[in-house]
């Protein structure tokens, strides 16, 4: 189990409609309450990547589903909820 519940295979992440989709997609989905709908999604996978100015970037990949169709879709962790 990692420090970071995030980063298991198989967790549960929460991430807002706009992060998922567009500003506008989410606004035209959703109305007013785009920046409040909550998503669910599961972790796919987990990527850690070494930047130019030797930073670690930690990637995790969901699917989402938003209106009868599933999005994958690559998030930061600062973007995302356990």
């Amino acid at each position: 189990m990692a420090l970071d519940p995030r980063l298991d295979m198989g967790a549960i992440i929460y991430v807002t409609a706009k992060m998922v989709r567009s500003g506008a997609e989410g606004a035209r989905m959703y109305g007013s309450a785009a920046g409040l709908k909550i998503l669910t999604g599961t972790v796919t996978a987990v990527e850690r990547v070494l930047t130019a100015t030797i930073c670690r970037s930690t990637w995790v990949t969901a699917p989402f589903e938003v209106r009868y169709k599933t999005h994958f879709k690559k998030l930061g962790l600062l973007n995302c909820r356990p």
